[in-house]
């Protein structure tokens, strides 16, 4: 007799518990981009000059003040000197519970602070912790701890990307389960998750975090496939790029001991890279729509610069 796994409650427990799991994992994740993106708001200027030395230099202090900042608390907060990056806490399914909070502060003040990150690794972590905590509550077992711990996630990442399913695709790609049975046993509650996650964002918010551009109406034509293949093969040698930079950024930053004068110097790089490119600044989610608007007007020579200056914000970012 052929076993249907959607009879036993072993698979509709873990779908239950998907719905308070996403629900809270949304609610942290809209927590944390709502904080950030208002005191951002706050600190830095609407009216920039994004041509080339257009930043202004108050903007030095703020991000030296910040790298200062993030060394310090990770010193004081006893954060991990390597803790484990979001696409590592997917593969494992687990979250250190003790680093987790003061990791979702420090990103904090990094993204206001203006380093090149967004908010995925802070959503990730909250969103795992999120199914680690409750899975302390309801005293669940090894496997169905992991596994709230990956719906935590998609409650998280699906309120982040415009679809819920693509928090679930992207989870589980870099989280494969083992067979069929194993696999419908850990996309439902998933999906269930990113759907209850994304419900959140988009009730109180009205869009995604990545919501933000614009695409005009036009008439698709076949060279424009071909435009879009050059542009992909273009994006990942840039993102080779960027991995080999990030290798030698860490190795730089391995030659100062002290973790908040290391901290402070990143600030610092961070800081006159975005007085020279002003369109480097931060995530870059408020930046891309004015250098789609502005192209025109800033030039090809500028774009191409503000490119690679971004590529080495981020590398010193994540460094």
């Amino acid at each position: 007799m052929t076993d249907y796994f959607a009879r036993d409650r072993g698979f509709w427990l873990p779908v239950l518990y998907a719905v308070p799991i996403g629900l809270m994992a949304g609610g942290a994740g809209l927590l944390f981009t709502w904080t950030v993106g208002r005191a951002t708001n706050w600190l830095w200027p609407d009216d920039v000059d994004n041509s080339f030395l257009g930043g202004d230099l108050w903007w030095l202090p703020v991000t030296i003040v910040a790298g200062l900042l993030v060394g310090a608390m990770r010193k004081w907060l006893r954060v991990p000197a390597e803790p484990d990056g979001s696409l590592g806490i997917i593969a494992a399914a687990h979250v250190d519970k003790k680093s987790a909070i003061p990791m979702v502060l420090v990103s904090f003040v990094s993204l206001v602070g203006g380093s090149s990150l967004g908010p995925f690794d802070a959503g990730t972590r909250s969103g795992g912790a999120v199914g680690e905590w409750f899975s302390d509550r309801v005293n669940a077992d090894d496997e169905t701890r992991r596994l709230n711990t990956l719906v935590g996630v998609n409650g998280a990442v699906g309120g982040l990307l415009t679809s819920p399913f693509l928090g679930t695709l992207f989870v589980t790609e870099l989280n494969p389960p083992d067979g069929p049975d194993k696999y419908n046993r850990v996309v439902a509650p998933s999906l269930v998750g990113s759907v209850f996650g994304f419900f959140v964002v988009f009730s109180f918010v009205g869009a995604t975090f990545l919501d933000v551009f614009a695409v005009p109406a036009y008439d698709v034509e076949i060279w424009h496939f071909g435009v879009g293949v050059s542009l992909g093969v273009l994006a990942a040698f840039l993102s080779r790029l960027l991995g080999a930079m990030v290798y030698v950024a860490r190795g730089w930053a391995t030659r100062v001991s002290n973790t908040v004068v290391r901290a402070g110097l990143g600030g610092l790089a961070i800081g006159l890279l975005a007085v020279c490119f002003p369109l480097t600044l931060g995530s870059g989610k408020a930046q891309l729509p004015e250098m789609i608007a502005q192209a025109e007007e800033l030039g090809a020579w500028l774009l191409v610069g503000v490119v690679l200056a971004k590529i080495a914000a981020m590398a010193i970012s994540l460094g």
